[in-house]
């Protein structure tokens, strides 16, 4: 339907999860945070960060606000309408310590884990903490652990207590008011997941990096495993619950994906490995999960440098490409895919670019600037590519003043997702005509007699002239005219100068003659 660039006003290449909330979805990249209309993609605020977040962050919304963690273990509390800053709160860690974890809001608090990565990938020195939603103070925070910390940690709420399995699969159960560790149980494996825990809230799911899912029982004061399915070689995902079925993604040790559909009455697993007959690359981001009239559907996003979009239907043998970004537009992606209830898919990368894909059929015509159809409309499954214009470069007709040409194509989707696109137009001044040299020689032809040279004779009728009670209108006068008026005045200049010096040398030649004769007379 639309896509987003989230790269423009910013270097870095750390982009947070896409949060959708009511109609709006919200993204950050690097130290700049957008709100887009969810229908069209376009800006409707956008903000500066207190500071940079780190790595696929995951905001979250709550009493109209927005809630960014930042690195160090800060949080940002914005305005959902107009990304105003509540607060900064204070860091839980020092500048090397990332807050790359899954944010979690409840009964007016915020729950967070920070971490230390070191250059083996391994994550240390974590912090888990409460915040204030309304004010950003830390209600409590726990003393920091050298052996362990929360990286792609998020926590689940169950009655009093927070429960979280850190990066070394140790689960811990914090009294919610106070931080004090209840117990603790050690799943003895690596952990990049969320802990989840079913509606009930009498199990928890924890899915550890060596693709094992573990169920806990946590209807008791002590959690218990349950149960261990191994599902994969290797894991970085956390997995969907669905009824009684987990869908998780992982991966082989040689880097290529695996869909797993757990049954987790059974215990047994079915393996998805192929789609449209090629091997799924490497899955690191949760799958989308949607029950539909003719089955449930999974969609997914492969990690690897094509960044492909895949769908899956239960009981189908393999998934299939719903969507291949732009190669330009295309990234390795851990970033879930989010939805909304008419179905459209909201996917990020980590080139930046944020799509909005539909399933929907949807309609593309491209139309001139006075409404005049260019391209009919042509419909299209929403998460294919839309039609391109492959009509001529539109054109517009220049007028007195100006010229125009085609500048680019300007995009409306209505409420039901047709898309328009109307021909835009840059205006240029046209030159004015100069007017030519034999254009401004005008010689003024003059009478015999002399009488109408240089002069212009008005031959209006009387019944044209204003009446008196009408006030004269000053006429307007071409140039050109008063061009030729100029040079005619030069004209009558010039003829007066020597009338003047024939008059004058007249009247000289008369008092010579005068004189003459007065000499003649007296010697006489």
């Amino acid at each position: 339907l639309w896509e987003f660039n989230s790269t423009e006003e910013s270097q870095s290449w750390i982009t947070t999860d896409p949060l959708l909330a009511g109609d709006s979805i919200y993204v950050g990249h690097g130290t700049k945070f957008y709100r887009l209309d969810k229908s069209t993609g376009k800006v409707l605020a956008s903000t500066d960060l207190h500071i940079y977040t780190d790595y696929t962050v995951r905001p979250v919304y709550a009493n109209g606000f927005i809630y960014v963690p930042l690195t160090q273990g800060m949080v940002q509390a914005l305005s959902a309408d107009t990304l105003e800053t509540a607060w900064v709160s204070q860091p839980l860690g020092n500048e090397d310590m990332q807050s790359s974890t899954s944010l979690v809001y409840n009964d007016g608090s915020l729950y967070l884990g920070i971490a230390y990565a070191t250059d083996t990938w391994d994550y240390t020195q974590g912090v888990f903490a409460s915040l204030d939603a309304q004010t950003g103070e830390i209600s409590w925070a726990t003393e920091e652990n050298p052996d362990s910390g929360f990286y792609w940690n998020g926590a689940a709420v169950v009655g009093d207590t927070i429960l979280v399995a850190d990066a070394h699969g140790v689960v811990h159960s914090f009294d919610k008011a106070t931080g004090k560790e209840l117990r603790a149980l050690d799943l003895k494996a690596n952990n990049s997941s969320d802990t989840l825990v079913n509606a009930s809230q009498d199990r928890a799911y924890v899915a550890t990096k060596d693709g094992v899912l573990h169920v806990l029982d946590i209807s008791k004061e002590v959690p218990e495993q349950i149960t261990s399915i191994p599902f994969a070689e290797e894991n970085a995902s956390t997995p969907a619950i669905v009824d009684n079925v987990a869908i998780a993604l992982g991966r082989t040790h040689a880097l290529e994906g695996i869909l797993s559909i757990i049954d987790l009455t059974a215990g047994e697993v079915t393996k998805i490995t192929t789609a449209d007959g090629e091997n799924l690359p490497n899955l690191n981001a949760t799958p989308l999960v949607a029950k539909q009239q003719d089955g449930v559907y999974v969609y997914f996003v492969g990690n690897s440098a094509l960044a492909e979009v895949y769908v899956y239907k239960l009981g189908d043998s393999e998934a299939h490409v719903l969507y291949t970004p732009e190669a330009s537009k295309s990234s390795y992606a851990d970033s879930p895919l989010i939805a909304d209830k008419d179905g459209i898919i909201y996917y990020l990368n980590d080139s930046g670019w944020l799509f909005a894909l539909s399933k929907k059929v949807s309609s593309v015509i491209y139309k001139d600037e006075d409404g005049s159809v260019l391209q009919d409309a042509v419909t299209f499954g929403g998460c294919e590519t839309e039609p391109a214009y492959i009509g001529e470069t539109p054109t517009k007709e220049e007028d007195e003043t100006y010229t125009y040409t085609f500048s680019s194509w300007e995009r409306d989707v209505d409420a039901v997702g047709n898309i328009t696109y109307t021909a835009q137009y840059a205006k240029k001044l046209k030159q004015q005509e100069q007017p030519s040299k034999e254009d401004e020689t005008h010689r003024t032809d003059a009478s015999d007699d002399g009488d109408n040279a240089g002069t212009t004779v008005n031959n209006t009728d009387a019944s044209q002239a204003p009446s008196a009670l009408t006030k004269p209108t000053k006429p307007t006068i071409p140039a050109q005219t008063v061009k030729v008026w100029a040079k005619t005045a030069d004209a009558v200049q010039h003829g007066i100068y020597f009338a003047l010096l024939s008059a004058l040398g007249s009247l000289i030649a008369i008092v010579t003659v005068a004189r003459v004769r007065k000499e003649n007379d007296q010697s006489a």
